[in-house]
């Protein structure tokens, strides 16, 4: 979804100044055995708890780092490799 930024006015001259803009809100749902999507959060203590194989989920996330332009990929590949 777009969310709707209100400009801002730098208050200082050490500060920027942002138009107004729409920016896109993200967010991702997971769902086990066909039960209710639940929202995903993107943190590793939250995403540890979703896995019981802790060591391996630890080897994923110290091999493959996490950018905001890769995050759909990054995911995917997370919930496949804890499947094996």
């Amino acid at each position: 979804s777009k969310v709707y930024m209100e400009a801002t006015q730098a208050r200082t001259g050490l500060e920027r100044s942002f138009p107004a803009r729409f920016v896109d809100d993200i967010t991702y749902y997971y769902n086990t055995k066909g039960d209710t999507p639940i929202e995903l959060k993107l943190f590793k203590s939250k995403l540890r708890e979703l896995f019981e194989n802790k060591d391996l989920f630890n080897n994923f996330i110290k091999r493959n780092s996490r950018s905001k332009d890769n995050t759909n990929q990054w995911l995917i590949d997370l919930f496949k490799h804890m499947d094996q």
